[in-house]
């Protein structure tokens, strides 16, 4: 039984979605049930996800979301402890790169731990191995986010772009564009934003992606959920997602689904 923490909603249903097109995973029927079995409480974890294949995966989000949350969760010691005396084998934080490298995000998280547990180890490339009263415990963290964006959508629309911090939406515009249809209104999407923009306050130094994102979804059949619909389409129309998503992305994900403990 794994657990993959993640920091908002957009985060979990994106990865859910991956992990079942890309890694074969079936998504079950969720009830409270399984929420308790990881020994939360269902009132306050109501929007989660269950996974399985070889083994389950609960994929949720901290009550309020956001990267404070999961390290209090992660600090959180009897939350740790009653996870471990549960049967979680792996814990998996999926986190937003902002303005960070993988290696960066890796060190900043090790350094959060590590005033909490004091023994924190690097236990793979992404992964940390933490030990809290004898037992130990493995974090693997899991980059959101494309450090490339701008040079990637740059190429595609043919025109020079900066992008602000590097979260899911930077995964999200580069796979929506891929789809020729969406690619067009991605550019016009693009085009109204730098327009609009410079006429409000004048030269545009980044591109806000949430901002382009936000665009999209008032298309969509139902706005307010239009993330979702955006999520969707993107994973039944696009073949190749798992090529086109960073490495540090899949070899992350990856290290978490089969990485080996040595106890």
């Amino acid at each position: 039984m794994k657990i993959l923490i993640c920091e908002g909603a957009t985060d979990m249903e994106f990865l859910t979605k991956l992990l079942m097109k890309c890694y074969s995973f079936r998504q079950n029927n969720v009830d409270r049930l399984y929420i308790e079995k990881i020994g939360l409480d269902p009132y306050k974890y109501r929007k989660f996800h269950v996974v399985e294949r070889d083994d389950e995966i609960f994929v949720f989000f901290p009550l309020g979301g956001g990267y404070e949350n999961i390290m209090k969760t992660l600090k959180t010691k009897s939350q740790i402890i009653d996870w471990i005396r549960r049967g979680v084998s792996k814990i998996g934080c999926a986190l937003d790169l902002d303005d960070k490298s993988a290696e960066n995000l890796i060190d900043s998280v090790k350094q959060r731990l590590s005033t909490k547990y004091g023994d924190v180890r690097e236990d793979g490339n992404y992964t940390l191995k933490v030990t809290i009263d004898r037992s130990n415990f493995y974090v693997t963290i899991i980059p959101l986010g494309d450090l490339n964006i701008s040079e990637k959508i740059s190429e595609l629309v043919g025109k020079d772009l900066k992008f602000r911090k590097h979260k899911i939406e930077d995964l999200l515009i580069y796979l929506v564009i891929q789809d020729d249809s969406y690619r067009r209104i991605m550019t016009q999407a693009i085009d109204f934003y730098l327009e609009k923009k410079s006429i409000l306050y004048g030269k545009i130094d980044f591109i806000d992606q949430k901002s382009i994102i936000k665009m999209l979804e008032s298309l969509c059949r139902y706005p307010d959920y239009g993330i979702y619909e955006l999520i969707i389409e993107v994973f039944s129309r696009i073949e190749n997602i798992k090529n086109l998503l960073p490495q540090y992305l899949t070899d992350s994900l990856e290290e978490f689904l089969n990485y080996q403990q040595h106890r």
